[in-house]
């Protein structure tokens, strides 16, 4: 499956992007706001991968640069609600270069308009802890909506969302 806009195309992460993943989640720069804060191995990564590539209520995107053909980060669909039609969504840009040039941008939009008009999902959310001003700015950017701020394991986190 390939989503595609103007600067990057979305193809379905593959086992062989776990050493890459598993540079950029190893990273504290780049993990310091994702759920995964201890270091992981290739192997770890590759067997989550492995687990959650084909299970029905996740989607896993690898996020690619049309002009360059270069992986640079991830974005996924999950905890997938059928019978509610609701899903969460997460994004990371593991590639530092790459970062705040709005490839999440349209990494988020082309996800959230596949989650809306292939998968049936009626309101797509999001969980982020409040320190991370970029990644709120860019899901406000997308239309996503404050819903509301809430503890989680001890950090202020904030429920933004976007109803079809």
């Amino acid at each position: 499956m390939l989503l595609r806009s103007t600067n990057i195309y979305l193809r379905k992460t593959l086992i062989k992007d776990a050493k890459k993943s598993t540079k950029w989640l190893n990273d504290e720069s780049v993990n310091m706001y994702l759920s995964t804060k201890r270091k992981i191995t290739i192997k770890e990564r590759g067997k989550f991968l492995r687990e959650h590539l084909n299970a029905p209520s996740e989607r896993t995107f690898s996020i690619i640069v049309i002009d360059s053909n270069k992986y640079i980060g991830n974005i996924y669909l999950y905890n997938i609600n059928k019978t509610n039609h609701v899903a969460e969504i997460g994004v990371f840009i593991g590639e530092k270069s790459y970062l705040r040039k709005g490839f999440s941008t349209e990494a988020i939009n082309l996800v959230t308009d596949f989650g809306f008009q292939e998968l049936g999902l009626i309101r797509i959310y999001a969980k982020i802890i409040k320190e991370n001003i970029p990644s709120i700015l860019c899901f406000n950017k997308c239309g996503f909506q404050l819903e509301k701020n809430y503890l989680s394991s001890n950090q202020e986190t904030i429920l933004l969302s976007k109803v079809k």
